[in-house]
């Protein structure tokens, strides 16, 4: 194919939008949800039995490992553990449908808790930490073209997003057989919090540099600069999926109201 047809179709599918210079991926509405967390009765008095419900919901594409789950801030209160069904792993969401896992607890109170009191209020937190991931579901399209070629590059950033994190890549296209540094960005964005590392990785060679790990320190953002070197010198676009592992905790409260009789 001629070379300048070959830029014009180029240069029709940036037009088109294919290559937006500020484009959102899309990998699912969430990571984990937590659907919900609830109590069958907010108020209890001495030796009245309430139940506290977790729904967790697995909108990801690949099964979740749950490292913990419990309850903390119970006192007051006597709990026993129902356990969860099913155990240990959220397992990967189908046709669109989430999975879900759902746990209980007993709660009860003494006298003991409330004598002297006409109540006491109890904040009840979860406990909740898995192992997650961001997987791209849409790619991250990148113009190749010999440097000779190119007239002129134009910054572009593309951010993907699964509600726990965001993760950026601003680069300048085309990119030639010469390379280019892309900067990439990670930011804590969900109700939980980001407790590890990033453990980044690329289906495309062209990315090597920007895969692994990547130190992050609680409640901050991260950004790095890698190259983009390219193997190959022909004129294309060409699709490249990411994905960023972590470590996630979520820690939703109820209020439980403990009454003197």
């Amino acid at each position: 194919m001629d070379k300048k047809l070959l830029t014009l179709i180029l240069l029709s599918i940036i037009a088109a939008g294919c290559l937006n210079s500020d484009t959102s991926g899309e990998v699912g509405d969430y990571g984990i949800e937590v659907a919900e967390f609830s109590t069958t009765d907010s108020q209890i008095v001495p030796g009245q039995n309430s139940q506290i419900i977790l729904r967790l919901e697995n909108y990801q594409e690949q099964s979740i490992d749950i490292e913990n789950i419990s309850l903390y801030n119970t006192h007051f209160l006597d709990v026993a553990d129902n356990g969860c069904t099913p155990e240990g792993e959220l397992s990967a969401a189908e046709q669109g449908s989430p999975s879900q896992m759902e746990c209980r607890w007993t709660v009860s109170t003494e006298e003991e808790h409330v004598e002297g009191y006409e109540s006491r209020n109890v904040p009840v937190q979860l406990d909740l930490r898995y192992d997650s991931v961001l997987e791209t579901s849409e790619p991250l399209q990148v113009q190749y073209m010999p440097f000779e070629e190119i007239e002129q590059t134009e910054q572009r950033s593309t951010t993907f997003s699964n509600n726990e994190i965001d993760f950026t890549v601003d680069l300048r296209q085309p990119v030639s057989e010469e390379g280019t540094p892309a900067y990439i960005s990670i930011s804590d964005t969900g109700e939980g919090q980001v407790e590890s590392n990033y453990d980044i990785s690329a289906d495309q060679e062209s990315f090597s540099d920007c895969e692994g790990e990547q130190d992050h320190y609680l409640g901050d953002d991260i950004g790095f600069d890698c190259n983009v070197e390219p193997e190959r010198t022909e004129e294309r676009v060409e699709n490249t999926f990411f994905s960023v592992s972590y470590k996630y905790s979520q820690s939703p409260s109820l209020n439980i109201e403990v009454v003197n009789r």
